[in-house]
């Protein structure tokens, strides 16, 4: 018999007449049940009934208990072995399972005390008493042992004993600073204690030097050191010149949008509170809800703690800074040392707080001139754990000139609830927008912007385009170590300098497009599209257009227990369009398609797509250790332009998952010149669907079969493995054209009608010297 999941004890509170206490666990022996009347164990007085029933049984009293005595039956077996077993003896199941249930009580019993025990997580932290008193512990001898109430008592007893008190049973407190200072401690006629002045007058001139707001009076009075070893006295006047501005000390309220107007005006107070100066500017804005925009950060070097804020705005610009085209005195630091013509940023600076956009609000924009007659270093802009939330058509982060932005740790969230299905927009929102536009400087766009470890969520990642200025929309976009889950891409536009490294990037809706963009370089990414319907205008996660250069992806895969619909990487260029120097390298692709032999081609999911059209073309391409399953084609060129589209293409290890990639290569035809592939795939896991036509044994479909074998010799093709899924006899060779395809056909069996699912698979085997890719 098991021994079941049972709470080995019950407590019963006797009424003075019942003499039988039934209990609901199994005992093996009579033993076996310890009875305990006021936590005092008796062993006689009782019988007990139920012995080896896994229901339980019953105590029965002689005399009842008194009224109010609280009874307790518990289990306790024996901890130590009651049955020794001989060489040859008898080994009934009886005895064993006997054996093995008491030491399954014990075990219970075991656990049951032990978690009436002190005890502390196993992570760490203290022990937890759970409510209950601890009982004859010794006095505290080593400065971290616990404290008995005896103890503590002593000690307060004994410095209770040593300060001043009067036999009142009440004394008023004393007075606060302000009325004790430079006074002294007197009693009026009730005994209560006052402060006056000292007699002599004088203490009155310094309570007036003291009041005053006159340069060298007030605080510049008053000395002040710091508690520690080597600090140095300075006045409270130059203590105050370093202290963070509260803008509640400006009138600031901070309950919302019923305070906006004050609010508004507080914080403008206080970052405008101190002149023009080389330090930075502290401006705290404290716990509480402000609605806020149309704030101008006036100079360099502010810093806005909004750690426990929260910040409110429904239209307008919350802060904005214009740097205009001015001398280089206004950029320059005297820390650290500069000459010449060498400027030095100090950044703007916000840390914490929980923003929350909606309508057309816009969280910080920045316009500032790049200054090509000076050498720049320093930064414009630092954002340290920062929580924005975007509704609306609300922007996070609107940066239109500048150098050097860092993010840290910001987290950007759009409403989850606006997402409008396939192909439309998901969440709300845009992270970063950006739109130079030639108003401070011919030369104005944003350089070095930098996402660290930061998370962008349900709403676009970026939109970024040239605006109306001559040069490109920025230089230098970095995304670190940053996640982006279910996000609408958006688009990076002429940006030189864009380099993703590790993190997710998750899209559901629409893709990421990177449109004439120079210098790329995105490794380590999981890669995600969900909600892709797989149409032609739905290229998947990021996409190439418009030409560009130097563009090197490597080292992606999908996000972990997923896959991806549509393309993963596409490329697109159009009349007069042109990529240079494309690498892909160690990709990994899982897709979401179920039948890989879909006529239609617009439908195609890949990991990498190429569409060219008119003059646009592709010089330049190396794509080495691609592997993917439940894709269309792991390369897909079918859809190139015109002759010489591609020229100087290298492919290396394309590789198939399982048996779910209907090609390995789409497309390879006189459209690619200068084609390097030194692979040849010779077996091939084909599969064919098709519906039948009539009811007799016939072919019932044809399929080309893609290959770089050229020429008028057919080589050796063979089919083999031929496994028939449904109403198929098999797959065989019909024919060969000088082309490099290999014709297959699908044979059915009889007695079909029309349109009856055929389906086989088989391995098709070739062997050529020519490369071999489909």
């Amino acid at each position: 018999m098991s021994v079941p999941n049972q709470t080995p004890y019950i407590i019963y509170n006797a009424n003075g007449l019942t003499t039988v206490f039934p209990f609901e666990f199994y005992i093996i022996n009579a033993g076996d049940i310890q009875v305990s009347l006021n936590g005092e164990v008796i062993t006689t007085g009782y019988s007990v009934s139920g012995v080896g029933n896994i229901g339980g049984g019953g105590v029965t009293f002689l005399t009842p208990p008194a009224n109010g005595t609280v009874v307790m039956l518990e289990r306790v077996v024996p901890t130590y072995r009651l049955t020794d077993y001989q060489d040859n003896g008898d080994l009934l199941a009886d005895t064993v399972n006997k054996d093995f249930d008491r030491l399954w009580m014990a075990i219970q019993r075991a656990f049951i005390y032990l978690g009436l025990a002190l005890r502390r997580p196993l992570f760490g932290g203290p022990f937890d008493a759970e409510g209950y008193r601890i009982a004859n512990l010794a006095d505290p001898v080593n400065e971290q042992d616990a404290a008995t109430k005896k103890w503590v008592q002593q000690v307060g007893q004994t410095n209770f004993n040593r300060t001043l008190r009067v036999p009142e049973n009440y004394v008023n407190p004393l007075a606060p600073a302000e009325q004790r200072r430079n006074r002294l401690q007197a009693y009026n006629n009730e005994g209560q204690p006052i402060f006056v002045l000292p007699g002599s007058g004088t203490a009155s001139e310094v309570l007036i030097d003291l009041a005053s707001s006159e340069d060298g009076k007030g605080d510049a009075l008053i000395g002040v050191k710091q508690p520690f070893t080597g600090a140095i006295a300075r006045t409270q006047h130059d203590v105050n010149a370093d202290m963070v501005i509260n803008v509640k000390d400006v009138g600031g309220i901070g309950n919302g949008s019923a305070s906006s107007a004050a609010d508004i005006a507080a914080v403008q107070a206080a970052i405008n509170a101190y002149p023009a100066m080389r330090t930075p500017v502290h401006v705290k804005i404290p716990r509480g809800t402000w609605n806020l925009s149309g704030i101008t950060i006036p100079r360099r070097g502010v810093v806005l703690d909004l750690t426990e804020a929260t910040i409110e705005a429904s239209s307008g610009v919350v802060f904005s800074r214009s740097f205009a085209q001015v001398a280089a005195a206004d950029f320059k630091s005297a820390n650290p040392p500069l000459d010449g013509n060498q400027t030095y940023f100090r950044p703007i600076v916000i840390k914490g707080g929980t923003v929350n956009l909606s309508g057309t609000a816009t969280f910080l924009e920045i316009r500032q001139p790049y200054l090509a007659e000076y050498s720049i270093w320093g930064k414009t802009l630092i954002i340290n754990d920062t929580q924005i939330k975007t509704y609306g058509t609300s922007v996070a982060f609107a940066i239109h000139g500048g150098w050097g932005f860092d993010l840290n740790s910001v987290a950007v969230t759009g409403d989850v609830t606006a997402a409008t299905g396939y192909g439309a927009s998901v969440g709300s929102g845009t992270c970063l927008y950006s739109r130079p536009d030639n108003s401070l400087n011919g030369s104005s766009h944003p350089q070095l912007i930098s996402f660290n470890s930061c998370t962008i969520s349900y709403c676009k990642v970026f939109d970024m385009a040239r605006g109306s200025a001559t040069g490109g929309s920025a230089e230098g976009l970095y995304l670190n170590n940053s996640n982006c889950m279910f996000v609408e891409g958006g688009t990076i536009s002429r940006v030189n300098l864009v380099e993703f490294n590790k993190g997710m990037f998750v899209t559901t809706a629409k893709e990421l497009y990177f449109e004439s963009c120079a210098g790329v370089l995105i490794d380590g990414m999981q890669v995600q599209r969900y909600n892709n319907p797989r149409g032609d205008g739905r290229y998947g996660e990021f996409q190439f257009i418009g030409g560009g250069s130097e563009i090197k992806i490597s080292n992606c895969r999908p996000l972990a227990g997923g896959g991806v619909t549509g393309t993963m990487f596409g490329f697109r260029v159009s009349d007069g369009e042109e990529f240079l120097n494309i690498q892909i390298s160690n990709i990994q692709y899982v897709g979401e398609i179920s039948n890989v032999n879909e006529t239609d081609q617009t439908k195609t999911t890949s990991v990498v797509r190429t569409i060219t059209g008119g003059t646009g073309k592709i010089t330049g391409m190396t794509i080495n250790n691609v592997s993917a399953r439940g894709v269309h084609n792991i390369l897909d060129f079918g859809d190139l332009g015109t002759t010489g589209s591609i020229n100087r293409l290298e492919l290396k290890s394309i590789r198939n998952i399982g048996s779910s990639v209907k090609q390995r290569v789409r497309g390879l035809n006189e459209n690619i010149s200068n084609i390097y592939a030194p692979e040849m795939y010779a077996v091939n896991f084909i599969r064919m669907r098709a519906g039948a036509v009539g009811n007799t044994a016939t072919i019932c479909s044809y399929e080309n079969f893609r290959t770089q074998i050229t020429g008028s010799t057919l080589p050796v093709a063979s089919i083999s493995n031929n496994t028939p899924v449904s109403n198929a006899v098999s797959i065989s060779v019909s024919s060969w054209d000088n082309v490099g395809n290999v014709i297959l056909a699908l044979n059915q069996i009889a007695g079909l009608t029309n349109g009856t699912p055929v389906e086989c698979t088989a391995t098709l085997t070739l062997n050529s010297s020519g490369a071999v890719l489909a």
